[in-house]
């Protein structure tokens, strides 16, 4: 499964449900440091580079409950390109400035959501990174500033804000 991060997630299912293995490879195909937690049977991965943007509330857990996406068909066996809906802080904006906004973001905008002051998109999969890097902008949270998505994305999610779908 790829991440939002361009983290690649492997998990080798145990005997009785239990998550088993789990490899987690930095977009560079490397390994990379990840916290792996089984909340209510369900196991949530949470590469470094996030956990600063998850604490100030920048980002969706969601996106890193990997038995929830692979459960609602978003891993990389059944995607070739991943979802995700994108929310815009501040003003509400029209149809054309969400899709400009959108386009900013490496991936193709899918529609336009005015609802939601958000973007549908997907992005590639192998993109090396460079979704997580236009998001974040450096990529870097320092600990003298709050993290937030410089891009003024306000918080990505896969599908549908109140569960997971394919876009």
């Amino acid at each position: 499964m790829t991440l939002l991060t361009g983290d690649k997630v492997t998990v080798a299912p145990a005997a009785g449900g239990s998550p088993g293995t789990i490899t987690v490879r930095g977009p560079d195909g490397e390994p990379t440091g990840a916290r792996v937690m089984t909340v209510g049977g369900d196991t949530y991965v949470y590469p470094d580079s996030v956990r600063p943007y998850l604490a100030a509330g920048a980002l969706d857990q969601r996106l890193f409950n990997v038995t929830r996406l692979v459960a609602d068909g978003y891993d990389d066996a059944r995607l070739d390109r991943l979802p995700l809906i994108v929310t815009y802080g501040g003003e509400e904006a029209g149809a054309a400035t969400l899709r400009r906004r959108g386009d900013t973001i490496p991936g193709d905008v899918t529609l336009p959501l005015t609802s939601v002051n958000g973007v549908a998109l997907t992005a590639d999969r192998e993109d090396d990174g460079a979704l997580w890097a236009a998001l974040t902008g450096s990529g870097a949270a320092t600990k003298a500033q709050a993290p937030r998505l410089p891009s003024g994305a306000a918080s990505p999610k896969y599908g549908s804000m109140a569960r997971p779908r394919p876009c």
